[in-house]
């Protein structure tokens, strides 16, 4: 199982996929409290995502590659969230792949430049249409998370789909 990261310190989307039947399991956003200290923000994601690595079998974590911000405290608090995954992948021999955002705006949506609502599109042009409500409440976080996880699949999974013309349909919470 993959799981896939938008990572953030406030608010960090994550989705759990099947690449063999590339079907979509789960997907949330883990919300922090700025009342506590990074320190124990970090604590609370890394709880929570050591708890998706046992419970889903994750043996492939891909995330959102940072790019620049204005606001270099974000920029340093998001890279703090990424390096903890990171050792916690490493403590539990799992790979770690990073996904550039503009490579995956142009996998999903064919523009590298694509906007959140053109990827919410797209995305919903990949999953089945009955999947579609399920999408409605998602956080952009969660759909930026699914965004990666397609594009791992796309470029390291399958990647012969790219070769195809034709949109190839996922399955959102088998």
């Amino acid at each position: 199982m993959i799981l896939s990261v938008d990572p953030g310190l406030a608010k960090l989307g994550t989705a759990i996929i099947d690449p063999i039947n590339e079907k979509v399991l789960l997907t949330h956003y883990i919300k922090t409290s700025s009342k506590n200290t990074t320190t124990q923000r970090i604590s609370q994601i890394i709880s929570e995502i050591s708890s998706y690595i046992t419970t889903y079998n994750i043996n492939q974590i891909c995330i959102e590659e940072l790019y620049s911000h204005p606001d270099r405290k974000y920029l340093l608090r998001t890279y703090r969230v990424i390096g903890a995954i990171q050792l916690l992948a490493i403590q539990k021999n799992i790979a770690v792949q990073e996904i550039n955002p503009s490579h995956m705006k142009k996998i999903i949506t064919g523009n590298g430049r694509a906007d959140k609502k053109e990827i919410l599109e797209s995305i919903t042009d990949i999953l089945p249409d009955s999947q579609y409500n399920q999408l409605i409440d998602a956080e952009n976080h969660e759909i930026d998370a699914i965004g990666i996880g397609i594009t791992y699949i796309r470029d390291f999974v399958n990647p012969d789909f790219m070769k195809k013309k034709e949109k190839k349909k996922m399955t959102l919470f088998a």
